[in-house]
Formats: structure tokens, C-alpha cells, sequence
């Protein structure tokens, strides 16, 4: 796997926590009207998803990294343009 690969699927794995939080704190939902536990349940899941999403934020800082692709550090590999130094496609 490349790391624009790695990028793209930490962005989404980001977007469908960020989903799944806001469907667990709808208030509107049939589910979580009167019942005092199924609203503790849920706020501690989204806690938890939450928790998730700054992992995979701080992940993603750390893969694209702050390398600014010199181009002496540039090859091509099967057709595709890719800095050596930090391995990203360009």
C-alpha cells in the first residue's frame, strides 16, 4: 500500500466515525427518547469514537509528514511519480 493510499483510507475511516458520532448523538432518535441508559451507552460510544478520530488524525499527520519533495528525490516506479524521501505518490 502507498501512502496516498494510507492517506485516503484514513480519511475515510475519519468520515464514517465522524457519521456514526453524530447518528449516536441525534437526539431525535426513537431509540434514545426516555431511556436513561441507552443515552449513557450512546454518549460513551461516541466518546469512544471520538477517541478513535484523534488517533486517526494524529496517524495521518505522521504519514504525510513535512517532507517538501525536493526534486532530486523524485523517481518513477511502473509509471507513477513518487518522492523517495518520504514515499508519497505525486
Amino acid at each position: 500500500m502507498t501512502i496516498g493510499r494510507a492517506i485516503q483510507l484514513t480519511d475515510w475511516f475519519l468520515e464514517r466515525n465522524m457519521q456514526f458520532c453524530k447518528g449516536l448523538l441525534n437526539p431525535n432518535a426513537s431509540w434514545r427518547q426516555e431511556n436513561d441508559l441507552a443515552k449513557k451507552m450512546t454518549s460513551l460510544l461516541a466518546e469512544m469514537t471520538e477517541r478513535e478520530s484523534e488517533l486517526l488524525r494524529e496517524i495521518k499527520k505522521e504519514l504525510i509528514g513535512s517532507c517538501r519533495h525536493s526534486k532530486r528525490m523524485h523517481d518513477i516506479c511502473e509509471g507513477q511519480k513518487y518522492c523517495m524521501a518520504c514515499n508519497i505518490d505525486l
